[in-house]
């Protein structure tokens, strides 16, 4: 494989990078130029049919079929315009758009997080923090009171500011959906502490909870709670963004106990005066 590509001037590990190594590994294996113990292509093949298949059930599930679904409302609306089950309806139909919607921006987050190369930049951390709560609260008709917001400076906060971005609203997303039987008893607190060295972030919620055994579960691709909400993106999004970054994360939670997401990332401040 070096030898395919050591005319490639920056070559960076991305997928489409990927796809032009296994062509170029299948057409030296055709060759026989190179060969593998037995099974060992079979077993990665085995992968990615089954990673395809995935994804292909959830594409059937999450959007096709949740889309069938709305052009039969639409039909029913469309008969029933002026009646009582007619607003009953397109209430439903905005709550299956805004799951397909929440869908489609978790694969875009999941997309645009990929980027492996840091930009790290000065964050204003108090304006970043306060367009999280004002998004979060209109996206899930929150009162201002039932998201906190504390802030601890000890210096200045230099980071990717997309990054950071992305892990705090997917875990805010991911608390605003903890609760489903009161939402208006849901509290949900963000805490930021800069350091020189590092910043800790902390989300917590007073939500249903997770169950320890489900502790390592939550953080996998496609993973959903018991009632079904979310697409099964956001936790495995910020993971998988904070080693980008990395750092680590932390869940404590108890089932009735509510939840709390403790990350820590490095603070890239010595990067900046380089």
């Amino acid at each position: 494989l070096q030898r395919h590509f050591n005319t490639m001037q920056g070559f960076k590990y991305t997928s489409t990078s990927k796809q032009q190594l296994m062509e170029a590994l299948a057409v030296s294996i055709q060759k026989s130029e190179i060969g593998f113990p037995d099974n060992v292509i079979k077993q990665e093949l085995d992968i990615h049919l089954s990673d395809r298949d995935l994804l292909c059930y959830k594409l059937e599930t999450e959007v096709f079929a949740p889309l069938e679904q709305l052009k039969a409302i639409c039909n029913a609306v469309e008969e029933h315009r002026d009646s009582a089950p007619a607003s009953e309806l397109a209430q439903f139909l905005g709550r299956r758009l805004s799951a397909i919607t929440s869908g489609r921006m978790s694969f875009r987050a999941l997309y645009r997080g990929s980027r492996v190369e840091l930009l790290p930049e000065t964050l204003n951390a108090f304006a970043l923090l306060q367009d999280l709560k004002s998004s979060v609260c209109e996206v899930y008709g929150l009162s201002e009171t039932q998201l906190n917001v504390e802030i601890t400076v000890e210096g200045e906060w230099v980071g990717d500011c997309e990054k950071i971005r992305l892990i705090l609203l997917e875990l805010l997303n991911n608390a605003a959906c903890s609760s489903d039987d009161v939402p208006d008893a849901l509290n949900i607190g963000l805490s930021v502490q800069i350091l020189p060295e590092v910043v800790n972030l902390e989300v917590v919620d007073n939500g249903r909870g997770i169950a320890i055994a489900l502790h390592q579960r939550v953080f996998r691709m496609f993973e959903r709670s018991a009632t079904g909400n979310g697409n099964g993106m956001g936790l495995f999004i910020v993971r998988e963004t904070v080693k980008q970054l990395g750092g680590d994360i932390r869940l404590k939670s108890e089932v009735g106990k509510g939840s709390a997401f403790q990350v820590r990332i490095p603070n890239l401040l010595s990067q900046k005066h380089q």
